[in-house]
């Protein structure tokens, strides 16, 4: 209900740099994310949802691209439970360098709705629902975090992104939410196959793969096809659909390498998921 990219849905959909999505599954229907601000509420109004439906939001992580609008969620839904790090509380201050040194933290005091609060520290599971932190760092996190920073109270530091979660919903054909994939791509998959054993159906979020420019240097091709030539080694039956930070040319990149399994997110597309919940 929120991304990047205009819809080719309607022309009436508004986009931001910012993503939510909305799952709905035999049990639950779900919030992922909530975009930067209250754009997915009037999209979700245009697209003839209710978000008072809503039984669970779930945070990938703490930016503002992806929390900015939980203020005007809670405001329409009032039963929803938040399912996120605890570090989404304690490490509030974060901040990026690119363009210019400010604040993405999550623009929200959440002491208001902690009863609502479902902290995930490393793993749960929910009903069809499994959120974990990745861990794995057996490949190369994007380029792009070097300009993420921390405050959470001895000064600046690199983000450690101990505040970023997985969501999977379903069993052997589970679907992924990877959020942003700051801690990486390879490495959250990594992490799936080691705790359940078998490689996902589908692949949805952000990848947080940037196209490089004349200021700022991200993965070059060569690294881009690196990755997606390990996607064709392990994930060959899994599909990918990536939007808001994944760039265009590493888009690209990625599709000339692992082929038609991987295509673009984009505001109002909807798609009926067979898997199994």
């Amino acid at each position: 209900m929120a991304d990047n990219r205009p819809s080719t849905v309607s022309s009436e959909l508004e986009i931001e740099h910012g993503l939510c999505l909305l799952l709905k599954t035999d049990q639950h229907t779900f919030l992922l994310d909530t975009g930067a601000s209250d754009v997915f509420v009037r999209n979700a109004a245009r697209l003839h949802l209710d978000l008072k439906e809503v039984d669970y939001v779930f945070l990938s992580h703490a930016h503002a691209d992806h929390t900015g609008g939980l203020k005007a969620f809670l405001e329409i839904n009032h039963r929803a439970k938040i399912i996120a790090s605890p570090h989404v509380l304690d490490r509030s201050c974060f901040s990026t360098r690119r363009g210019g040194l400010r604040p993405i933290g999550i623009p929200l005091d959440l002491t208001p709705w902690m009863d609502r609060f479902v902290p995930v520290e490393d793993a749960l599971r929910l009903d069809e629902a499994f959120f974990y932190a990745c861990t794995s760092t057996q490949f190369a996190s994007p380029l792009a975090n070097r300009h993420l920073w921390m405050d959470s109270g001895q000064g600046r530091e690199k983000d450690d992104f101990s505040h970023e979660l997985v969501a999977c919903f379903g069993t052997d054909d589970a679907f992924v939410f990877t959020g942003c994939a700051h801690k990486g791509l390879l490495n959250i998959l990594d992490r799936y196959r080691d705790r359940l054993q078998h490689v996902p159906k589908w692949v949805v979020g952000g990848f947080h793969l940037l196209d490089s420019t004349n200021e700022d240097r991200y993965e070059t091709d060569e690294e881009l096809r690196e990755i997606a030539r390990e996607m064709n080694r392990t994930y060959s039956k899994t599909d990918f659909t990536t939007g808001h930070c994944t760039g265009d040319h590493s888009f690209s990149i990625l599709t000339a390498t692992f082929g038609n399994q991987i295509d673009l997110l984009e505001v109002g597309k909807h798609v009926v998921y067979e898997g199994r919940f």
